[in-house]
C-alpha cells in the first residue's frame, strides 16, 4: 500500500499534529524546511530566520513585505513544493504573529492556484490540524 502524499488542495497552515511521521512520508519528495522564530524579538528577526532557512537570495529585504514577496518565489527552490515547519509561533507578540499566520496563508494560496504544495506546520496556537494521510 502506497503513502498518500500531499497535493495543493493541502495547501494552507496548520498546527503540527502530535504525530508527524505521516505527514513526513507524505511529503517525500518535497523540501521540508524548520524555522525556530520564537526567540524572534520582533518582524525583522523573523523575517531573518525563515530568509536563513529557505536560503533566500541575498537581496532579501527583511521585513514582512520582502517576506511575502519571498514565500510567493521561492524559484531557486529545485524541486517543487514545500513543507515550512514553525517553531516558537506561540511565542512571538500576537502582532507579529498574526502577521506571520497571515503571509503564510497568502502563500499557500498563491501556490495552489498555481498547483505547487506550499504546506506551513505552526507549534501551538488555535489552528486545524492538516487531516490525517
Amino acid at each position: 500500500m502506497s503513502t498518500p502524499t500531499l497535493t495543493p488542495r493541502d495547501n494552507g497552515v496548520f498546527r503540527l499534529p502530535a504525530e508527524i511521521g505521516p505527514l513526513r512520508d507524505a511529503a517525500a519528495g518535497l523540501r521540508w524546511h524548520v524555522a525556530e522564530v520564537g526567540g524572534a524579538a520582533d518582524g525583522t528577526a523573523v523575517c531573518a530566520a525563515l530568509a536563513a532557512e529557505l536560503e533566500f537570495p541575498a537581496d532579501f529585504g527583511g521585513n514582512w513585505d520582502a517576506l511575502n514577496d519571498a514565500l510567493q518565489d521561492l524559484s531557486w527552490f529545485k524541486t517543487g513544493g514545500c513543507v515550512l515547519q514553525l517553531k516558537g509561533v506561540a511565542a512571538l507578540t500576537p502582532a507579529a504573529r498574526g502577521t506571520l499566520l497571515e503571509i503564510l496563508a497568502d502563500a499557500a494560496a498563491f501556490w495552489r492556484r498555481r498547483g505547487q504544495v506550499f504546506v506551513a506546520l505552526v507549534d501551538g496556537g488555535r489552528l486545524p490540524v492538516l487531516p490525517p494521510r
